[in-house]
C-alpha cells in the first residue's frame, strides 16, 4: 500500500443506518475513525448514539448542531432533517480540517466527499437549535403546549 492510498483511508467517510420508532430511517455520516466510538459492530449503532440522536429526531425540529460527550469523547453532530441526515464530527473541526490540509490530491473522490462533509456542518447556525423544552416534551411525549 502507498502512501497516498493510506492517506485516502483516513478520510473515508461510512454512513450507517437506522430506524426511529417512528419507522423513519436516518443515515449517519462519520469518519471511520470514530467507528470505535459509535458502532456495535461493523453496520449497527451502539445502543447509546442511538438514544442520543432519538432525543433530536423529530419532524418539528430545524437543522442543527449540537456536541455530546460518549466514553469520554466530545462529538459534535449536525441534524438534518429534510434529508434525514445526520453527520458527526471532532469538536470544532479539529480532525477533518487538518485531514483536509494534508492531502495531496485535492480531486479525489475521498477527499471530495470530506470537503462536502465538512461544508454541511458549517452552514448550520449555531443559535438555532431545539429548546431543552422541546427535547423533554417530544422525549417522554408530554403535550406540547
Amino acid at each position: 500500500m502507498n502512501a497516498n492510498q493510506s492517506n485516502m483511508e483516513l478520510i473515508e467517510l461510512k454512513q450507517v443506518s437506522f430506524t426511529t420508532p417512528l419507522h423513519e430511517q436516518w443515515t449517519v455520516h462519520f469518519l471511520g475513525s470514530f467507528s470505535n466510538i459509535i458502532l456495535m459492530d461493523e453496520h449497527n449503532l451502539k445502543v447509546e448514539m442511538i438514544n442520543i440522536f432519538k432525543q433530536f429526531v423529530h419532524d418539528r425540529f430545524v437543522d442543527f448542531k449540537t456536541q455530546v460527550e460518549l466514553s469520554g469523547t466530545q462529538i459534535l453532530i449536525g441534524f438534518y432533517y429534510e434529508i434525514k441526515e445526520i453527520r458527526l464530527y471532532s469538536i470544532r473541526l479539529g480532525q477533518e480540517l487538518f485531514l483536509l490540509e494534508e492531502q495531496t490530491c485535492k480531486n479525489s473522490p475521498s477527499y471530495l466527499q470530506l470537503k462536502n462533509h465538512v461544508g454541511k456542518i458549517t452552514n448550520l447556525i449555531h443559535t438555532e437549535h431545539p429548546s431543552m423544552l422541546d427535547i423533554i416534551t417530544h422525549k417522554y411525549a408530554l403535550p406540547d403546549f
